[in-house]
């Protein structure tokens, strides 16, 4: 055979393998995970506690992930999809395996950079399990019959991994963790120590190697066998880590290494990063020279703000909570009601309800609280499929019952633009919406005045419909729309095709340009001025159209407050301050409560992270 044919040969190989490239590897947007994956995220919850890291639950832990493998089908690589789903793969790019025996599995799932080479090489039963990292070149060596590796999400890793000779070991590392270079683990020594009495083996390893979550190892450490790091756990450079029992929140240094210091934490950003993101309240925020309040209330003062003294404790327990989201509600089947017969199970969190011939897709997260939720959805569904509920998340950091209802407009799927709930020429989704949540708060056993409507961009818009719709309710709108024919011509000229004439009137149901007319309801609105579509195509017409002078900071106007802020993030359009609902929530209830809102000004400063412009944009 030539050399040119071989060449030739060679390069089709290349050319038309079937392998997986890292780029083609993305995660879905839709952050829909299958149970399997949602278990992987929470091995750490279940094999640490906070006063170290529980060696049997970790051994009984990797016992059953392998008890799920099948072993019978040979040796294969697996593409892991963010659904769940499994693909049986010839090769990965970036990714050299070489079997050394039978029956070995390699799992690669969806989302992981593979900025430099991974070379594995197993022999008989091993595991390997790679999540969403960052592997930037790391050596893994599992001859060693049921060797198992299993490296979690968001994890940056280059090292080397012994796992050679004593079967049955692990190396367990956990999501969130940095490796620096030049970091080597063993899970056994090298050779054999005897006792020269007895010849008992005084060094055969009993378990594997344990890394938590959220760990940073630094340069040139040496993790040795039976060692057991906890979570949220800083290893110095230099250091080698062995058969001792460390406490999260620890600094680990030393040759053996021990706990240098405890109650600490770490950030992935350099020092002079993080001082210009997160420490806001060192620095001042430009104000405008009008304006004569102070910019930050010091801690001293949110006692007198909020009514009681919040211990740190209580915060950092707050801070756990809110980032906790349970996804049991993702393995249920959906229930098919109509609006006769539709009442509020808690048990059956997805449903959908047929009112006049409109059905309206929902989600119901049920809390034992006397406040009721309802988020609505905009655009931004790219990638995402129908029915998308947007910020159910958000949950926690409400205290309520949450009900998503999703827009029946965008179940056609003909365009990912926003469409507001809007309806036809004839119907109003949201007018059509109003007994699903009447009959929804009537379930509840609470009153209008218990409900708060929430969305940003188009279901910011639908918010503010609803609860002019609705006595007594509230709404948080996010960068809303209020003139409809101002956003976007592909929006238009979607609409135009269905019939629909967005600069016209609509003296039927009053869509096309909003207007606020209950004065027993309270709306919020967010705006950020940075934003030339949000606050001059959208939120300046509002303020002409109803007589308010916009201003900077919070402002009330009768029952509609305006919070107008700055800030400067990926999206000028994606409201940089979502996180900031409870805060809303409370600029309302002391709204009800009489008190004068103008006066939370100040607290918006501390809120607007990226600072405050010198003059608004328009003045």
């Amino acid at each position: 055979m030539s050399l040119l044919r071989i060449f030739f040969l060679w390069l089709r190989k290349r050319l038309f393998r079937s392998d997986k490239p890292p780029g083609a590897i993305k995660m879905n947007a839709s952050g829909v995970t299958a149970l399997e994956l949602k278990e992987r995220k929470e091995y750490v919850m279940v094999m640490e506690t906070e006063q170290g890291v529980d060696v049997e639950a970790v051994k009984d832990k990797i016992r059953e992930i392998r008890s799920k493998v099948d072993w019978a089908s040979g040796n294969r690589i697996i593409l892991v999809h963010d659904d769940g789903s499994e693909e049986i793969i010839k090769s990965c790019k970036g990714v050299s395996v070489k079997f050394c025996g039978k029956n070995s599995v390699v799992k690669i799932h969806e989302g992981i950079k593979l900025i430099k080479r991974v070379n594995l090489t197993l022999g008989e039963g091993a595991y390997v399990d790679l999540g969403k990292i960052e592997a930037r070149g790391f050596n893994a060596g599992m001859r060693a019959r049921n060797s198992t590796l299993i490296v979690g999400d968001n994890t940056s890793i280059r090292c080397t991994i012994h796992l050679n000779t004593d079967p049955n070991l692990y190396c367990f590392v956990g999501k969130n963790c940095i490796f620096a270079t030049d970091i080597v683990i063993r899970t056994v020594d090298g050779h054999t120590i005897l006792d020269r009495q007895n010849g008992a083996i005084l060094n055969k390893s009993s378990r594997g190697v344990y890394i938590g979550d959220h760990v940073w190892l630094g340069q040139n450490c040496l993790v040795l066998k039976e060692a057991s790091i906890p979570h949220d756990c800083i290893v110095a450079a230099g250091a080698i880590v062995g058969k001792k029992e460390f406490q999260p929140h620890s600094i680990i240094a030393g040759v053996p290494a021990k706990t240098v210091r405890t109650g600490i934490t770490w950030n992935r950003k350099t020092v002079s990063k993080y001082e210009k993101t997160e420490k806001i309240g060192q620095r001042q925020l430009p104000l405008r020279e009008e304006n004569s309040m102070k910019p930050f209330v010091e801690f001293n003062d949110f006692p007198n703000i909020f009514g009681k003294e919040i211990s740190p404790d209580q915060v950092a327990e707050a801070r756990k909570e809110l980032h906790s989201f349970p996804r049991d509600w993702m393995e249920t089947a959906c229930y098919h009601y109509t609006i006769d017969d539709f009442k509020l199970d808690p048990d059956r969190p997805l449903f959908s309800v047929d009112c006049n011939g409109v059905r309206y897709e929902c989600l119901f997260l049920a809390k034992k609280s006397k406040k009721l939720f309802i988020h609505f959805s905009g655009g931004g569904r790219k990638n995402h499929s129908y029915p998308l509920f947007l910020r159910w998340k958000y949950g926690n950091r409400l205290g309520g019952n949450i009900l998503c209802i999703e827009d029946p407009m965008q179940a056609a799927c003909e365009s990912t633009c926003v469409k507001w709930y809007y309806g036809t020429n004839d119907k109003s989704y949201l007018v059509e919406m109003l007994p699903l949540v009447k009959k929804a708060i009537a379930d509840l056993g609470m009153s209008a005045e218990d409900v708060t409507f929430l969305g940003s961009s188009g279901g910011g818009y639908a918010a503010l419909y609803m609860a002019n719709l609705l006595d007594g309710s509230a709404a948080i709108a996010l960068s809303p729309q209020t003139v409809l024919c101002h956003w976007g011509e592909s929006t238009g000229a979607y609409f135009k095709k269905l019939g629909i004439d967005l600069h016209g009137e609509d003296k039927k149901f009053n869509r096309n340009r909003l207007v606020l007319t209950n004065p027993k309801s309270v709306f919020l609105m967010v705006v950020n001025a940075f934003s030339d579509h949000d606050y001059k195509k959208q939120f300046l017409p509002f303020c002409k159209k109803h007589g308010i002078a916009p201003k900077y900071g919070i402002t009330a106007h009768n029952n509609i407050i305006t919070w107008v802020h700055a800030s400067e993030g990926i999206s000028l359009h994606g409201c940089n301050l979502e996180t900031e609902f409870r805060f809303m929530e409370f600029i309302i209830s002391q709204f009800r409560n009489g008190h004068d809102i103008n006066n939370l000004t100040k607290l918006s400063y501390v809120l607007n992270i990226l600072g405050n412009p010198p003059a608004l944009p328009g003045d």
